[in-house]
């Protein structure tokens, strides 16, 4: 029951993120009714949808470390009660927002959403607490299939929910609600059916600079920094190229949108497919750093493929392999970095994951000036990062030394 509890509340977390997305053009960009900036030019409408994004990504680099540190101390549980009650109060306010034609108060509910956004890496950390060390990387590839599906249905029902099909209950607003009850829904799942598997006698509040310094340690330890570098220049080589590639596949391409969505969609489908199935009998297979390394080296080739290329087919060729490349070397990466610290510290660590990932997705968005000048700019830009993390993980492999785990009494 603890298991099936936590992956529908990662699930529903999931849904309640993604769905946000499709509402920031008509809400941000687009004139309409339902913009909250009709007053500011074309540039400035940018910038606040930038900041709509940012805001969110910040709240979360700063926020997710230390929820997960404090789920070390405090338990998994109350932590991923405070996650999903941020997530309920940080919907609530963007739908007054919306309300009062607010786009501050909305920017305010983007906040408080980024600051209760460390579930994911805290759900991650209950699984680890119950499952067997060798068995760390089936357990995360379990853990974001559920993620990944989430992702991949959240823009779907966040794009129905808001059309205009002449409906009353089909508002901007209604993807908010949705969400917010989803948010509920995961408070009442998460209060009756999981208890935490570890004992946590600390009863202190979280610790906000205790999630930074976590994330300093992670790059001054050796045996840490020697998966934290690797781990941050892939995830920010793929970040890129995910944001980015919408823009090269409208502009180099052709694509229309209907055609966008549907490029994404398979990605997800990707993911899915990786997380879900693929992960662990790899592992099993071959061990724990022989896929790792091969779906780093696939990552890179791919984008620098579809690049070069410039093809619709080829493009489409890549899709799946390419996300499934990603999700395998996202499993291998985030399993060991969880073998490099003892179980005392296993929220520490995937907090440090999900604030890295957070943050590679605040600086990705500095490569709109490379698209700029070229619009594959950043997608080379991203072939090289992710073959540059393979580089070092290649090079600092000798210092991935698994901590034991300690036998109990």
């Amino acid at each position: 029951m603890a298991l099936v509890t936590l992956c529908l509340t990662v699930f529903i977390d999931a849904i309640g993120g993604a769905l946000i997305i499709p509402m920031l053009g008509p809400l941000i960009v687009n004139d309409g009714a339902a913009n909250l900036v009709p007053w500011a030019a074309a540039g400035a409408r940018n910038v606040y949808y930038g900041a709509s994004l940012g805001l969110f990504s910040l709240a979360m680099f700063l926020a997710a470390p230390t929820l997960g540190a404090w789920s070390d101390r405090r338990g998994r549980k109350p932590v991923l009660l405070w996650c999903l009650g941020g997530s309920l109060a940080g919907y609530l306010i963007s739908a007054l927002a919306l309300h009062a034609g607010s786009i501050w108060l909305f920017l305010a509910g983007r906040v408080v959403n980024g600051l209760s956004a460390g579930s994911v890496s805290v759900a991650v950390a209950a699984l680890l607490d119950a499952g067997a060390a060798q068995d760390k990387q089936r357990q995360i590839g379990r853990m974001m299939f559920f993620v990944s599906a989430g992702q991949i249905l959240g823009p779907l029902i966040g794009g129905l929910l808001s059309a205009d099909g002449g409906h009353r209950l089909l508002q901007p607003v209604t993807p908010l609600y949705f969400a917010a009850a989803l948010s509920l829904l995961g408070l009442v799942l998460m209060w009756r059916g999981f208890g935490d598997h570890r004992v946590f006698n600390d009863s202190a509040p979280p610790d906000w600079t205790a999630g930074l310094r976590a994330l300093a340690d992670a790059f001054a330890e050796p045996a840490l920094r020697s998966v934290t570098v690797p781990f941050f220049l892939m995830q920010l080589g793929w970040v890129t190229y995910f944001q980015f590639l919408a823009i090269f596949l409208i502009q180099r391409l052709g694509f229309e949108e209907r055609g966008v969505g549907t490029y994404l969609m398979l990605l997800g489908f990707g993911f899915a497919l990786a997380f879900g199935a693929l992960v662990g009998p790899l592992a099993r297979r071959f061990g724990p750093t022989r896929p790792l390394f091969a779906a780093m080296a696939a990552m890179s080739a791919l984008i620098a493929l579809v690049v070069a290329g410039a093809h619709p087919w080829l493009t489409w060729a890549a899709a799946l392999p390419c996300a499934i490349a990603y999700g395998v070397a996202f499993s291998g990466l985030m399993a060991l970095l969880a073998r490099q610290v003892g179980s005392d510290r296993q929220g520490m660590i995937t907090g440090v994951a999900g604030a890295l990932c957070a943050f590679s997705a605040g600086v990705s968005g500095a490569a709109g000036w490379l698209a700029g000048a070229d619009v594959t700019l950043p997608l080379w830009t991203a072939s090289a990062l992710i073959g540059a993390g393979l580089l070092i993980a290649l090079l600092e492999q000798r210092k991935w030394t698994p901590v034991p785990e300690p036998v109990e009494a």
